[in-house]
């Protein structure tokens, strides 16, 4: 991972679906499992034909935006953030976001999708080179690196939730496709693990206190 770089995000409207993480085999600590690098079912809304006489356009968005939050229960919360396009925001009124033929995760207690809105944050960022949210050996000491670096610099002040700062992952190779009837596929591109043509990139919230232009560490 290289030196982090401090940006500023507009506020934008994202398809936002959540569940409860994977049980994981007592047996077997060694393979922990994860539900974090893939979109679940509940996330989307329709189909989009991509072959034949009826294909359809759609407009793809990037990156995927990933969380995995702490809770009282055995596992965490995940939490996804899939960037909304300008076509689909620019209709009048927009579908359910929850579709009908939700499918029950085998050990989630928890699934929901809605339309949200996320405000202007400020964002410290450093590349990854791993393949996701789920590589339990190399997220801890990045996030830690990461934090040890911001902390280090005075004139950025690390914004807390629940007493622990919040971490965030972006997935590059992932494109999120809608339709006007909403976001009816994904795609993941093939990237080499282990070097930084991986794309990822870990980010830890800053409070917006500081202004001034993005700066480079």
């Amino acid at each position: 991972e290289r030196g982090f770089r401090v940006v500023d995000l507009p506020g934008r409207w994202v398809v936002n679906p959540t569940m409860m993480d994977e049980e994981n085999d007592v047996a077997d600590v060694s393979t922990p499992k994860s539900s974090a690098n893939l979109l679940p079912f509940h996330a989307f809304n329709c189909v989009i034909k991509t072959v034949g006489p009826t294909k359809q356009q759609y407009v793809p968005t990037s990156p995927l935006e990933i969380q995995i939050m702490p809770t009282t229960a055995s596992v965490p919360m995940l939490k996804w953030q899939v960037p909304m396009s300008v076509e689909f925001q620019s209709q009048l009124s927009w579908p359910n976001p929850n579709p009908s033929t939700a499918e029950t995760t085998a050990g989630s207690l928890e699934e929901n999708t809605a339309y949200t809105w996320q405000p202007p944050r400020r964002i410290a960022v450093v590349y990854f080179s791993g393949e996701g949210p789920q590589d339990s050996q190399r997220i801890p000491e990045a996030r830690k690196r990461l934090y040890e670096s911001v902390a280090q610099k005075s004139q950025w002040k690390i914004k807390f939730q629940d007493d622990r700062p919040v971490f965030t992952f972006w997935k590059n190779a992932f494109k999120g496709c809608y339709t006007e009837q909403g976001l009816g596929m994904a795609v993941y591109e093939w990237r080499p693990s282990g070097s930084s043509l991986a794309g990822n990139q870990i980010g830890m919230e800053l409070e917006m206190e500081r202004t001034g232009e993005t700066q480079r560490y």
